[in-house]
């Protein structure tokens, strides 16, 4: 009996960090192509691109809480 319950505990812990990853990710590809759309040429790395990669991952992230 415990055993089924920690089954299911770990498929659930499973299911939420792959939904949670996921999110994550078209975060990223949102944040990147954002980027990208940007009048001036920013060097993916450099400190400019981190900065306005971390306040713009950051905003989207929030649009989804």
């Amino acid at each position: 009996q415990v055993k089924e319950s920690d089954e299911r505990v770990l498929k659930e812990i499973k299911r939420v960090l792959a939904t949670e990853l996921a999110q994550e990710q078209e975060i990223d590809r949102k944040v990147k192509a954002k980027l990208a759309s940007y009048s001036r040429n920013l060097i993916e790395g450099s400190a400019e691109w981190e900065v306005l990669y971390r306040k713009t991952f950051e905003e989207e992230t929030r649009k989804r809480t």
